[in-house]
């Protein structure tokens, strides 16, 4: 019996291997893949990862055909046309000069028909002399002025520009390792960039963002060095430098050295000689970033000086330094911080707890700075202080 079923079974099986192999039965297949939005994006990503893979290799005739590949499925593709023209520009230096002159073949003239088959010319009779009528003279009219005709002056351009930009963008989107390695890239390709200082000045600040303080303040002193005008902004750096890296007197020194060269009046500014155009130099000072005004530094040089104090429970001496920020400059964006932490000394600190007095700087906070992000923590405590104190 059982070897009954084994040959009943083993006849089905090559039934069906025959009807498979004859093509009477078909296999269930998977339907062909619908062309969506999704799938498009999907190859759009391939070929930009594929586009900085060989850009990265120095392959870049291959880069910026794949660069072209994604551009033509999302013509609004920003990173792909950023790479794309930097690679035009890259192998646009690269092409070869041509080493043996072109032979321009010279073009034979046609000839001139013969005088047999032009025949002789035929001379026409010269009408006689008239006698010379008297010249009536004519008074020269004055000649009108030469207009100098104003030669167009092409407008200023960067090429690095666009880079930079980019970078910067990178950096906002938090893409820090990217940042760096953009800026370091235009610093390697424009030697001579008129742009230098800001990028410097920006990529001390990407190696601060990432926690690299060491780099970040060996950055800040170099350009310290060269007397620019970031000098104020790179004097609040190396303060905040310090005090991520737990020096805090040094911090505070330098916070405090700061402010006492932002009360000094500056010497007048002499412009120094150069080739740049008054135009170049206007292009130059719209980049960004720009030095910060000297309030908006003083008011962050006291907060941070308040900060240092607050740290090492020095409370008095970081409300005063609070309380500095808020007299001087009530407008800078680090007021309401320095109004939340004067409140929250008087509510938290058992030596100096003021509950009064904690409730009127938490309504300051609310009142006079409503658009800020402390607004809400202000609330939630004052509420809680009436609620159990008051």
């Amino acid at each position: 019996m059982l070897r009954g079923n084994v040959a009943i079974l083993l006849v089905h099986f090559i039934l069906i291997t025959i009807l498979l192999c004859s093509g009477c039965v078909a296999l269930p297949h998977k339907p062909p893949p619908k062309t969506t939005e999704e799938v498009a994006r999907a190859l759009e990503q391939e070929n930009f990862d594929i586009a900085m893979a060989y850009y990265k290799a120095g392959m870049l005739e291959e880069a910026l055909h794949f660069f072209k590949e994604t551009l033509k499925l999302n013509p609004q593709h920003t990173q792909a046309k950023q790479f794309r023209d930097k690679i035009l520009v890259e192998l646009k230096k690269e092409e070869p000069v041509p080493t043996k002159p072109e032979i321009i073949e010279e073009k034979k003239l046609p000839e001139l028909p013969s005088l047999k088959e032009v025949g002789s010319p035929t001379i026409k009779e010269i009408p006689p002399l008239k006698e010379k009528e008297p010249v009536v003279e004519v008074e020269e009219l004055p000649k009108p002025k030469e207009v100098k005709k104003e030669v167009e002056k092409k407008p200023p351009s960067l090429p690095e520009a666009p880079f930079f930009e980019f970078a910067k963008d990178l950096r906002t989107q938090k893409l820090y390792s990217d940042a760096i390695t953009e800026l370091s890239n235009i610093l390697r390709d424009y030697p001579d960039t008129k742009l230098k200082d800001k990028i410097d000045f920006e990529l001390a600040n990407t190696y601060f963002d990432t926690g690299q303080y060491d780099k970040a303040l060996k950055g800040f002193e170099e350009i310290m060095a060269k007397k620019n005008d970031f000098v104020h902004d790179v004097h609040l750096m190396i303060a905040k430098c310090y005090e991520k890296r737990g020096d805090l007197e040094k911090a505070r020194l330098e916070y405090l050295r700061l402010i006492k060269l932002l009360s000094i009046p500056p010497p007048p500014k002499i412009e120094e000689a150069g080739t740049e155009s008054i135009g170049l130099k206007q292009l130059i000072k719209q980049i960004t970033p720009l030095p910060q005004k000297k309030e908006e530094l003083e008011a962050q040089a006291h907060l941070g000086a308040g900060n240092v104090c607050r740290t090492k429970k020095e409370y008095r001496q970081a409300i005063v330094e609070y309380d500095q920020v808020i007299k001087k400059c009530p407008k800078s964006s680090v007021s309401p911080e320095a109004a939340f932490y004067i409140a929250d000394i008087y509510d938290r600190v058992p030596e100096l707890r003021d509950y009064e007095r904690a409730v009127d700087s938490y309504t300051k906070v609310i009142t006079d700075y409503p658009d800020s992000k402390w607004v809400d923590r202000a609330k939630e405590r004052k509420k809680y202080l009436l609620d159990n104190y008051l």
